[in-house]
């Protein structure tokens, strides 16, 4: 008989061993702070529970883990620092247990993104260190770590699925916080936020309305992918509502301008969105927009659309294109005159209250002209990828063609995205990888295939260029 149990518990061993270590985590924790002294007494077994659960998770539930971390930057009483912290443990140990790809034509893909972009990254650390300039100094390092996490994930395509599905969670919490804050209810957020602006869970408007942006590509592929049955659509439903809802209320008008263009370029583009969906979510967009206002409701981000001043600036005033413009204009005119080495990110900063609103400039600024050619190239590579266009493709390549059409969107509106941020690159890197795993509308009309269709799961050779 013992044999025979210590046969079924062997058989089972991979379906029981989380709960089983995870009682052994809970009694180790509880054991340490019996034994240790205050304040190490939370800290030190807190820290080891967290590590141990984190070798014992299962990876795929690791990887939507560590996704839905990512936009998460602030939680009252909480320091941003442990989940930071946090993050780049998650990274550490999916790049020990998560076995590296194979495949020669992905790794040709990824090496020619990553090394222009660490290029990108030392160039504007390095520079930032030289000339003592605060923002870069801090934007490199975060570049540099951005890279080296994207270098991790895109090398290991089968957690792709699992960080963005944990990427869209995370998202719609924040989402909901953001719904609260705007309704004035309470809330876990650390900062309210201004009259107009509504972080919810991150650490400005501007990241709260980007994740969201995101978040709402990947649950309206999710809804209208027919593969998708009962709770799960359900609750991708649930999740593009509250994208929609924090869209509106956040005041981030970068997010909403990226939402809504990837979300159109899924009717233009791949065609995911026909146009029965396309008049349905007009209907109920606008049904909810009515009914927001009827209730009194301040809808802050379309109010920002047609007034109110950019960053913090009172100098740059207006909507959300003639106020970019113009510090967009003074910041080239500066280039200009600083067309080496730039005039220094922070030294432009303390001159006019803000930074440029492009990516290209944003990289001038601190680096010259080679990093803002550089940064530029790596703009124009996307849309070079995104008019490709693969014509009825699966859902995989459908969220990346959403996705980065939303990143591009907000690389001409805003200062780094999508080039800086562990939000940002990851998810950018699954994007790429989905999409140049594409054939061409002419490569597909010439084999008489279509692109595959199952969500993220798909092992196709990758082609090498854009």
């Amino acid at each position: 008989m013992t044999s025979a149990a210590l046969g079924r518990l062997a058989a089972n061993w991979s379906e029981i061993r989380f709960p089983i270590l995870v009682v052994l985590a809970i009694g180790l924790a509880g054991g340490l702070m019996a034994a240790l002294p205050a304040p190490v007494a939370v800290l030190v077994p807190l820290g080891v529970m967290g590590l141990y659960l984190f070798l014992a998770l299962p990876l795929p539930a690791l990887a939507w883990l560590w996704g839905l971390a990512l936009p998460i930057w602030t939680v009252q009483g909480v320091p941003p620092a442990a989940f930071d912290l946090m993050r780049i443990t998650m990274l550490g140990v999916l790049l020990l247990r998560a076995r590296r790809d194979t495949n020669e034509p992905s790794a040709k893909v990824i090496h020619s993104w990553v090394i222009p972009l660490a290029a990108l990254a030392l160039l504007l650390l390095g520079m930032s260190l030289v000339r003592d300039d605060q923002i870069g100094v801090v934007s490199g390092y975060t570049m540099v770590l951005s890279v080296l996490a994207s270098w991790v994930i895109a090398h290991r395509r089968v957690l792709h699925r699992h960080i963005l599905m944990g990427f869209a969670v995370g998202a719609t919490i924040s989402g909901l916080v953001v719904v609260l804050q705007a309704l004035g209810l309470p809330n876990p957020a650390a900062s309210s936020g201004d009259i107009m602006r509504k972080p919810g869970l991150a650490s400005t408007t501007v990241y709260m309305g980007d994740a969201l942006a995101i978040a709402a590509v990947i649950c309206c592929v999710l809804v209208v992918n027919r593969e998708n049955k009962g709770s799960r659509r359900w609750l991708a439903f649930v999740g593009l509502a509250v994208s929609t809802a924090g869209l509106v209320l956040s005041g981030g008008r970068g997010g909403m301008a990226a939402a809504g263009l990837g979300l159109a370029a899924l009717a233009v583009g791949p065609r995911t969105l026909r146009p029965a969906h396309v008049v349905v979510g007009g209907l109920l967009l606008g049904a909810g927009l009515w009914m927001a206002s009827r209730v009194g409701v301040e809808l802050y981000t379309i109010a920002r659309f047609s007034g109110g001043t950019i960053g913090g600036s009172s100098t740059y005033v207006g909507g959300i294109t003639n106020g970019r413009l113009e510090v967009n204009i003074e910041s080239l005119r500066v280039i200009a005159a600083h067309s080496v080495f730039g005039p220094g990110i922070s030294n432009f900063y303390a001159s006019y209250g803000l930074t440029a609103h492009t990516t290209p400039l944003f990289f001038a600024l601190g680096t010259g002209v080679v990093g803002g050619l550089l940064a530029l190239v790596l703009l124009a590579r996307l849309v070079v990828l995104l008019l490709r266009r693969p014509l009825m493709c699966g859902p995989q390549m459908a969220t990346g063609y959403g996705i980065v059409v939303a990143l591009a969107t907000l690389a001409l509106m805003e200062p780094n995205a999508p080039f800086i941020g562990m939000m940002y690159l990851p998810v950018l890197m699954i994007s790429v990888m989905a999409l140049q795993s594409a054939p061409s509308p002419e490569e597909e009309s010439a084999s008489g295939t279509k692109s595959e269709s199952g969500y993220l799961y798909a092992d196709h050779r990758l082609r090498t260029g854009n």
